[in-house]
């Protein structure tokens, strides 16, 4: 009797787990027609969550601005101030309505269908940018002074510079401590006239380097 009994129940488990093998699907989860859980790797590629409400943002903004205390700064230091006066002077005797500006953003004189390369120069600043009586950019300075060194990447970002403002057909002059006042005017004469010729130059009125030292004050010791 008790090996009938075991038998029994031996039978009975077995008929069990048949029938719920034939409830349960033996295909995988997730489905097929249903997309995977993602791996951890695929989980850390993930795009990332929504930009916050620009309009938010702005109020956010606004009243940052409004609890906080600002006063004015100067817009140049006292040597980069000497490049630009230089610059304005080499700018004066083209007498073709050049405009020298200073601080000013790439990103507002440059522009390409690439938008990482767009980000790339987009808030880097040139110290002195010139423009012809069009408002087009024709030449960049950038004065590398006491305090332009700061970082350990500023060779690498005046490289960037460089290159974006050549590409573009923008002349780029660096310049070097101790200023030469007279050295940089004459040197940026000579590039805008040769720009001038090579384009047709009828708007340079043919300044020359007798009318720039006629104009250019000596400069202080």
């Amino acid at each position: 009797m008790e090996i009938l009994f075991y038998l029994v129940l031996a039978v009975a488990v077995i008929a069990y787990l048949r029938s719920k093998r034939r409830r349960t699907p033996t295909s995988r989860w997730p489905p097929a027609d249903q997309t995977p859980w993602p791996t951890q790797q695929e989980r850390r590629t993930e795009p990332p969550p929504t930009t916050p409400d620009p309009l938010a943002w702005q109020k956010d903004q606004l009243s940052q601005a409004a609890l906080a205390s600002y006063r004015p700064r100067r817009l140049m230091n006292r040597e980069e101030h000497q490049v630009f006066q230089a610059t304005e002077r080499a700018a004066r005797a083209m007498q073709a309505g050049h405009r020298v500006f200073a601080q000013v953003s790439l990103g507002e004189v440059l522009s390409t269908a690439d938008d990482e390369a767009y980000r790339a120069i987009n808030s880097k600043r040139v110290d002195v940018l010139v423009t012809d009586r069009y408002g087009n950019p024709v030449a960049a300075v950038e004065y590398q002074g006491s305090g332009h060194n700061l970082s350990s990447d500023t060779g690498l970002r005046d490289g960037i510079k460089k290159i974006a403002l050549e590409k573009a057909g923008i002349h780029y002059i660096e310049v070097h401590p101790p200023l030469d006042r007279r050295a940089l005017s004459t040197h940026l004469l000579n590039r805008l006239q040769e720009r001038a010729r090579a384009s047709g130059g009828t708007d340079s009125r043919k300044a020359t380097s007798q009318q720039w030292q006629r104009q250019s004050p000596q400069p202080r010791q």
